[in-house]
């Protein structure tokens, strides 16, 4: 596997967790042997997550509180912790 492909796969990867988690809108055409999945677009979530991350402060809080806490870089844990960053930010 040369690096363009396992790009490709980390990519696909990537895209296949975003369609999961409800971020986007994709058609998967992926058979037994291989991932293949074409972005349509965001969803509303997917819009309201980047809303939430796309300030440099808080993305950079973000990413702060996630590794001194330890925490799990799933995307509920993600989300937790922006909101939170933003509630602070608003007080």
């Amino acid at each position: 596997m040369d690096l363009l492909d396992l790009i490709q796969k980390q990519f696909l990867t990537i895209l296949s967790y975003c369609k999961s988690a409800g971020l986007i809108e994709a058609i998967d055409y992926s058979s037994l042997n291989e991932l293949s999945l074409v972005a349509r677009s965001l969803t509303w979530q997917g819009h309201e997550f980047l809303d939430k991350i796309r300030n440099d402060t808080v993305w950079n809080s973000l990413k702060t509180t996630i590794k001194s806490k330890s925490l799990d870089l799933s995307l509920d844990t993600i989300k937790q912790v922006a909101q939170t960053i933003i509630s602070q930010m608003l007080a």
